[in-house]
């Protein structure tokens, strides 16, 4: 099978950059044929030239709204498209899920969309949830399949009515497995927080600092990765708490595995999410996890038993499972083997491939069905 993976940012390497990648090493190491078609020439784009994959340049494909830009960007992707003809295209992000399916609908090439949590979930304004539902359900109509990669956006897609129930399924993210040596260890007596999440309005970064300085009193550090636009705002925010010399801010970090097997406890912290990737790397090591109650992450994380859920803005929840965590070395042991456990049994990237490429199969049948 030829497959063509498109999506927006470059810039920046998210969720979404990481599950493409996967995808097209594992569609290559399965000896079918992947492409990657992405937007701008950023880091992303040359670890993937590094890594070996067939991928592609948008100049014009960017994350903002231009008219003119995303003229040209579909003139681009049908461009590439016509060159590489793939049997089927796989869409991912906004941007990229709207121009990729006009794109393709033109060149009548099976498409699929990915969803990895929609632009009118929770936390967005109302105003913005019309316009993006409106959006999406238009686009559904010229789309084969459509991925969610949680319960929560697929039941929120149907309520919605984005699309009819049998267009659209639930894929759970996966993660490949990784080696003995990347799985944490719960017991140190300086307990390491570890929260992987960009800058930006989507992670509440300052609600986790407020509730750390309600415990200054308890021996723990905290690691950020990530970058973005307000991580200036928030070193400001640690030195006004004083608790600046036990907040590391590490940058965006190309071995999280390595940070996470040196942590005691994971958090996300978030005004909304999809289905995070972040956590689900947090269970494939081996960690308790403290985490927004959001969308898809109940999937993930079930309160009391692999970790604790915590009402979004909650300072003062939070900071009670913080404290209780840090304190308690067994129920970190047991929140531990439990993440681990819920990662082996349905968050493996063998099991998410599997059930991803038999709809790229239904896809391509369900199009050359499909009335001229």
């Amino acid at each position: 099978m030829k497959i063509c993976y498109i999506l927006t940012r470059s810039d920046t390497v998210g969720g979404v950059q990481i599950h493409v990648k996967n995808f097209s090493k594992m569609m290559n190491e399965k000896m079918h044929e992947a492409h990657i078609l992405v937007g701008g020439r950023g880091p992303y784009y040359e670890h993937l030239v590094n890594e070996g994959h067939n991928v592609y340049s948008i100049n014009f494909l960017k994350k903002e709204i231009n008219p003119i830009y995303d003229f040209l960007a579909l003139i681009e992707l049908i461009i590439c498209l016509r060159k590489i003809k793939p049997e089927i295209v796989s869409t991912h992000s906004s941007k990229a899920g709207v121009l990729g399916r006009l794109a393709s609908i033109i060149l009548t090439i099976p498409v699929i969309f990915t969803a990895h949590g929609w632009a009118f979930t929770e936390g967005v304004s109302s105003l913005k949830q019309f316009f993006y539902a409106k959006i999406e359900g238009l686009m559904a109509t010229i789309t084969d399949k459509i991925i969610t990669v949680s319960n929560y956006d697929l039941d929120l897609a149907l309520q919605k009515k984005i699309a009819q129930k049998n267009k659209i399924q639930c894929v759970h993210n996966g993660m490949p497995e990784i080696s003995d040596k990347y799985l944490s260890d719960t017991k140190s007596e300086k307990i390491k927080i570890c929260m992987v999440a960009r800058f930006d309005m989507q992670k509440d970064h300052i609600t986790l600092l407020s509730s750390l300085a309600e415990i200054k009193h308890l021996n723990w550090e905290l690691d950020f990765l990530g970058d973005g636009p307000l991580l200036d705002s928030m070193k400001k925010y640690a030195r006004e708490n004083g608790i600046q010399d036990r907040v590391n801010f590490l940058g965006q970090v190309s071995d999280v595995e390595s940070y996470l097997s040196k942590s005691q406890i994971f958090t996300l912290i978030s005004n909304w999410e999809g289905l995070p990737r972040s956590i689900i790397e947090a269970m494939r090591s081996g960690l308790p996890i403290i985490a927004s109650d959001v969308a898809g992450v109940s999937e993930l994380v079930k309160d009391g038993i692999n970790g604790y859920l915590i009402p979004r803005k909650d300072i003062k929840t939070l900071t009670k499972r913080l404290e209780s965590m840090i304190r308690d070395e067994e129920q970190r042991l047991s929140m531990a083997k439990q993440s681990r456990k819920k990662y082996k049994e349905g968050f493996t990237m063998e099991k998410t491939f599997e059930k991803t490429f038999e709809l790229y199969i239904q896809a391509i049948e369900s199009n050359r069905k499909r009335p001229l």
